[in-house]
């Protein structure tokens, strides 16, 4: 499932498992990404704007993903997640005005384990 939230510099998508999904996968390790938080930017950024602008915006990205953690405890109340993180992963494109690269969007991955 997915849930969007619009900002003033981009879109943030949150993937997430809802109570229905089977918690097996991620003890198999067939999966490894619980949930995963995108950010698309509806502007140019480079790289390091765009980290800037998800770290002013990271207290409301973690506030909405703690609510659909909750709201999903039947699946979630299996991991234990660290919430200290960056969008570090990038998709890049370049630029063909100015020839630099541009961010087409940006990933975090929540640190987890199972409990």
């Amino acid at each position: 499932m997915q849930k969007k939230l619009s900002f003033e510099k981009g879109t943030l998508v949150i993937g997430y498992c809802d109570n229905s999904q089977d918690i097996s996968v991620y003890e198999s390790g067939e999966y490894t990404e619980p949930i995963r938080l995108t950010f698309i930017p509806n502007l140019i950024m480079t790289e390091d704007i765009c980290i800037e602008y998800t770290n002013e915006i990271m207290p409301k990205i973690i506030a909405e993903t703690k609510i659909i953690i909750s709201e999903n405890d039947d699946f979630y109340k299996n991991f234990e997640f660290d919430f200290n993180s960056e969008f570090l992963g990038f998709q890049l494109e370049r630029n063909a005005l100015n020839n630099r690269l541009i961010v087409g969007e940006s990933w975090m991955r929540l640190k987890y384990h199972l409990k």
